[in-house]
């Protein structure tokens, strides 16, 4: 099990989360794949303008990303990180496709497969 418990081990778990590879989240929080790497293995710390604009883009609070400390709001929620990254990504999106996620994770929830999703919702 990997060690959330440094600023790198956090930057690590929400680009692990998200499913990207080094080159792809580098290039979303604006460094290069060596200084995410750097980054991720606690090689280097983070300068305030990556902060700042990690936070905004992957929606998380600098508390958490500095210290692993949720914002009070998100204690009383107890909001894994999974669900504050699935909440960020719903916000990127149009109703529409938020309309299609949700009938997609209903469906996986009650153990159906995509295949027994509404194909009106499914994207074609």
């Amino acid at each position: 099990m990997e060690d959330f418990k440094t600023i790198g081990g956090r930057i690590r778990q929400i680009r692990t989360t998200m499913g990207l590879i080094r080159d792809d989240f580098a290039g979303l929080v604006g460094v290069s794949r060596n200084t995410l790497a750097r980054y991720e293995t606690d090689e280097r710390k983070p300068d305030a303008d990556f902060i700042i604009n990690f936070c905004q883009t992957c929606e998380v609070s600098a508390d958490w990303l500095l210290f692993g400390i949720l914002p009070e709001d998100q204690q009383q929620q107890q909001l894994s990180v999974d669900e504050m990254l699935l909440i960020a990504l719903c916000r990127r999106h149009p109703d529409e496709v938020i309309h299609r996620l949700r009938a997609l994770l209903t469906a996986i929830a009650l153990g159906e497969s995509e295949k027994d999703v509404d194909p009106s919702l499914r994207e074609e």
